[in-house]
């Protein structure tokens, strides 16, 4: 009896100590692409108001990105994004009195980036993002026959992101995600393939 009480015993601190160890999922020098979308366009905001004109007929494109990831630490990574968006629309005079125009705006950002990962022991990966680069602005404002109704002001040429986010570990080389903060976009979902 007290040999099987001992054995009893004895059964949980084996099973403890043979408990696989958690390792972190990423190591030195993994290198990864992503591919993105981004919600809403916050480009739109940037095309000029005008008094007496709605906006109609508005096309919207991205923002889409791809980006490049290098580990030089398991935890840490830095990289590049290259992101691209579009919006037009139609302004209406609502009085009647002018005739329509144009205005499109269009964004290609170059941005360096640093990724922060929290360990949690799962397959959630926890992380805080922030991105600073470029921003290469053009666009215009056309009247129906093509010609210029106003000159466009580019906006900043400072491009940045700050973002919190999570990434799944579908399989050790494919890790699906979604991130939120303030930027180019409140809302972002993806997908990360890690490079052989």
């Amino acid at each position: 009896m007290k040999k099987l009480f001992a054995v009893l015993l004895f059964l949980p601190v084996v099973a403890l100590s043979q408990k696989k160890r958690y390792t972190f999922p990423f190591e030195k020098k993994d290198q990864f692409i992503s591919f993105q979308h981004g919600f809403p366009n916050t480009i739109k905001n940037s095309l000029e108001s005008f008094f007496g004109f709605d906006q109609t007929n508005k096309k919207s494109i991205g923002p889409v990105s791809i980006a490049y990831e290098y580990h030089i630490k398991p935890e840490f990574s830095i990289g590049i994004n290259l992101s691209y968006a579009s919006y037009s629309a139609d302004y209406k005079d609502v009085f009647g009195f002018s005739a329509a125009f144009t205005g499109k705006i269009r964004n290609t950002a170059l941005m360096i980036h640093s990724i922060k990962y929290f360990q949690n022991e799962s397959k959630y990966l926890i992380y805080a993002k922030g991105n600073v680069g470029l921003n290469l602005w053009s666009g215009e404002y056309r009247s129906a026959n093509g010609d210029e109704y106003k000159n466009f002001n580019a906006p900043t040429p400072v491009a940045y992101n700050a973002m919190v986010g999570v990434k799944y570990g579908l399989t050790s080389s494919i890790y699906p995600y979604i991130e939120a903060g303030y930027g180019k976009y409140v809302v972002a979902a993806g997908i990360s393939f890690k490079l052989k």
